[in-house]
């Protein structure tokens, strides 16, 4: 049925290969309009009718004809315009992602495929981004997944060294989560994470960002700050985190606590560099019974007391 309605289309594309769509409805107007005139001339022929205010007749006839044609080409161009944005706005959107702005107001055949080219761009569109959330994002938490903060990673230690900033990158693990997870069960382990993200976004600037690493670890990296003002930041988020418990499902206040080891990037370090130094530190604060903070040179470690003790910071 589909393939029979377009028959002519096929046909005149065929013999007008050359011509636009709207040269194509030029054709059939053309056709159309000048079948009376074409009759008028047989007739006149094969009566040798062909002197006086006939022949006047005739002229002025096909010069109006003449003129018609060249107005209905003129109008036909700009009707089909609209089936000419549609084609350009898929364009646009396939090739750039652009998204368009058709009218959308019109109720005719036109009008409706404005309409649903519009609308179908605009679902794609809803999709894509979607799309791109999920393979963006952790789905339980909202922090960067690894992939996504990997690629954030390589970006800034990129520029970093074009433009001479400077970014420390921290390593956050939410101590004895296994065991929260065993005692309480799963989604307990699930909303502690859910608070870990929660307080560390509560303190982040803009450029900042945190991706979760695996299981319970996350990375963050705070742009331009130093290794001391990010140990004091990390210091702040860990006493933050154990100050409110979350409450279990039978009513138990539960004390939580974090650890962090972090590196100063610095010029000529990949960014697998500045993650094996960071991680060192983790695993050095993990060593000493978790709760703490560590932040690491590449050579020595460096141990953060708590606010809540007037320690000075001690070296290993």
């Amino acid at each position: 049925m589909r393939r029979q309605s377009l028959a002519l289309y096929e046909n005149l594309s065929g013999l007008l290969s050359r011509c636009s769509y709207a040269g194509k409805l030029l054709a059939v107007a053309l056709l159309g309009g000048s079948l009376p005139l074409i009759a008028v001339l047989i007739y006149v022929h094969s009566t040798d009718m062909m002197e006086g205010i006939l022949w006047q007749t005739l002229i002025v006839a096909a010069l109006s004809m003449i003129i018609g044609v060249a107005l209905s080409a003129y109008g036909i161009s700009k009707l089909t315009t609209p089936i000419a944005l549609c084609a350009q706005a898929l364009r646009d959107y396939v090739d750039e992602g652009r998204a368009p702005a058709l009218p959308t107001g019109h109720g005719d055949l036109v009008g409706r495929l404005m309409r649903e080219t519009q609308r179908t761009i605009e679902l794609l569109e809803e999709r894509r981004r979607s799309l791109t959330a999920k393979a963006m994002y952790d789905f339980l938490t909202g922090a960067f997944n690894r992939r996504a903060g990997a690629e954030r990673l390589q970006t800034d230690t990129e520029r970093a060294a074009r433009h001479g900033g400077g970014y420390t990158l921290a390593f956050i693990d939410l101590d004895n989560l296994k065991q929260l997870n065993d005692r309480y069960g799963h989604h307990f382990g699930d909303l502690c994470l859910i608070r870990l993200v929660d307080t560390i976004r509560a303190d982040m600037r803009k450029g900042d960002w945190v991706a979760r690493w695996g299981g319970d670890e996350f990375v963050l990296l705070l742009w331009d700050v130093n290794a001391n003002a990010a140990a004091e930041v990390l210091v702040r988020l860990g006493n933050a985190f154990t100050k409110e418990p979350l409450t279990t499902e039978t009513g138990e206040l539960v004390s939580l606590r974090m650890s962090a080891g972090a590196c100063q990037h610095q010029l000529g370090w990949q960014d697998d560099t500045v993650l094996r130094y960071a991680d060192a530190a983790l695993f050095e604060a993990k060593r000493n019974g978790g709760g703490g903070v560590v932040t690491s040179d590449g050579s020595r470690h460096r141990h953060w007391p708590s606010e809540t003790t007037n320690k000075s910071p001690s070296e290993s």
